[in-house]
């Protein structure tokens, strides 16, 4: 799992460029500054939960993932590994879940405790 503060400071436009695989970046570019910002966020949460569930870094493994921001699918492109995975807002937070933690994550949030 993953979690961070939702308002935190993020230069969305440069990480994505740096970070994120040719393909997602299209499509980001495509929404608006804001929405983009949220999407890029999103995305860090899901890949950051992703690497933290194959026990990999995020040197390793960042530009490994893309998030299909239209299907909301989760891909690790090098090895074609598609996981279970959710995410969402709760208060100022945002999280992430992958693997056999979107179980957990489904039920916390279910109780309010997410």
């Amino acid at each position: 799992m993953d979690l961070e503060a939702a308002a935190r400071p993020l230069a969305a436009d440069a990480l994505m460029r740096r970070c994120f695989p040719p393909g997602e970046v299209r499509q980001l570019l495509g929404l608006t500054r804001e929405h983009r910002r949220e999407a890029v966020l999103a995305s860090w949460l899901l890949k950051e939960a992703a690497i933290k569930w194959r026990r990999s870094s995020l040197a390793a493994e960042l530009s490994e993932w893309q998030l299909d921001h239209t299907t909301g699918r989760l891909r690790q492109l090098r090895l074609g590994l598609e996981p279970d995975s959710r995410s969402g807002r709760q208060g100022p937070w945002g999280w992430a879940a992958v693997g056999s933690g979107v179980a957990r994550a489904a039920w916390a949030q279910a109780a309010g405790a997410c």
